[in-house]
């Protein structure tokens, strides 16, 4: 597997990076997460406005532009050969020790992995969140601060969940750990607008309905309003859109027919 580090690519074994650096000491960074279509690059000029947003939010100065970073991942994504591509995209502070008044040099680090298609029997029968009690820290920065993530994983391993669903301390479900969410009540889509990371194929999603006639209403929602709904659906770029068929193993709206699969096919990413 071939990595971009730092101006060159490499083979991943020979990819290292120093153990000062602000990324591995301090969680001090940005990323995104990205995908190809078709093998080509899918909204990268958007994953690229994210990463510069996220990036003004922390004090980063990023030295390349988004067309310098966009080649680059292009390099690698032809240089690893898969047929549809899942691509990370990390910038560190880089090395400054112990200090963050010195000046920028930071660490870039592309990573291109085989993307994993969604299995028919997810997209026919749906899967199973779960809650869990936690806030993400500047929810609208994608940074390497994940320790909500990682919680999130572990509790997914122990219920054998598909996603994690944020809670606030109001009671509102935010987010996904990884993921955005959609809810469908009497023909009206809904998904919260506030204290969340704005997903690339959220907006996407939002542009579509627009184009469909399809009402929108942005909405801070409690579990019971999930629950109570017609169908429910999560959604982010490597994934596209996932139906929802439980949340706690309480079930949630039907998943066979449904808004989602107009909206997934109008998406178009599998």
């Amino acid at each position: 597997m071939i990595c971009f580090l730092n101006g060159k690519f490499l083979a991943e074994e020979d990819a290292m990076i120093n153990v000062f650096d602000h990324g591995f000491y301090f969680g001090d960074g940005i990323y995104e997460t990205m995908r190809t279509v078709n093998g080509e690059l899918w909204q990268g000029e958007k994953h690229m406005e994210r990463l510069f947003t996220s990036a003004k939010m922390i004090f980063l100065k990023i030295p390349w532009s988004s067309g310098q970073i966009i080649y680059w991942i292009n390099e690698c994504i032809k240089r690893n050969n898969f047929k549809e591509s899942r691509i990370r995209l990390t910038i560190s502070r880089g090395r400054l020790d112990l200090s963050f008044e010195k000046g920028f040099d930071p660490t870039i680090l592309i990573k291109v992995d085989e993307l994993q298609e969604i299995s028919e029997d997810i997209l026919k029968n749906g899967v199973d969140l779960v809650t869990m009690e936690m806030e993400r820290i500047m929810p609208k920065a994608k940074t390497l601060n994940l320790m909500s993530v990682i919680l999130a994983y572990l509790k997914e391993h122990e219920t054998k969940a598909y996603e994690v669903l944020l809670v606030n301390r109001e009671g509102f479900i935010t987010e996904g750990a990884i993921t955005n969410y959609f809810v469908v009540k009497d023909g009206i889509l809904m998904t919260p607008n506030e204290d969340i990371l704005y997903g690339t194929v959220r907006d996407r999603i939002l542009e579509i309905a627009e184009e469909e006639g399809i009402k929108v209403v942005f909405k801070s929602m409690t579990k019971k309003d999930i629950l109570e709904c017609d169908e429910c659906f999560i959604c982010n770029a490597p994934r596209g859109i996932v139906p929802v068929r439980s949340l706690d193993e309480e079930r949630v709206g039907e998943v066979e027919f449904g808004m989602w699969k107009k909206l997934r096919d109008r998406l178009g990413i599998f």
